[in-house]
């Protein structure tokens, strides 16, 4: 047997000790069906959801608890659905577009910090004589 167990009286403690690779890779092969299935939100769930989003995109701990009880829905998804639809709103609003870190702007700005050509090379382009001599 590559499992052994071992129980210590003293701490009434069960632990298990792995013995060979074999069981770790039966370990990691386990099939799907122990993984928990994705929660299916009813239409009604939803419009509820929403309409409660329109009132207030971030609710306190006890609206959501409410929630969670009227729509029958446990508290974590209530919280995961919030935060789902928060970043989809802000996706949206930002035309769905990804930013990047320091994206250059017409006016020779960087989009992020606002830092301009200027200032990042305080020496003119092209360099002139004057740098050479």
């Amino acid at each position: 047997m590559s499992i052994r167990s071992k129980f210590n009286k003293d701490e009434k403690k069960f632990v298990k000790f792995i013995d060979s690779t074999e069981e770790i890779i039966k370990h990691l092969n386990k099939s799907d069906s122990s993984k928990r299935s994705r929660l299916k939100l009813s239409g009604q769930q939803i419009d509820v959801l929403e309409s409660n989003f329109k009132i207030d995109s971030h609710p306190n701990s006890a609206t959501k608890s409410l929630l969670s009880n009227a729509l029958s829905i446990p508290l974590k998804n209530i919280q995961i659905w919030f935060q789902n639809r928060r970043a989809k709103e802000k996706t949206a609003r930002d035309g769905g577009r990804r930013r990047s870190g320091n994206a250059e702007i017409e006016d020779g700005e960087y989009e992020h910090g606002k830092m301009s050509y200027q200032a990042m090379c305080p020496f003119d382009f092209p360099p002139q004589e004057r740098y050479f001599l």
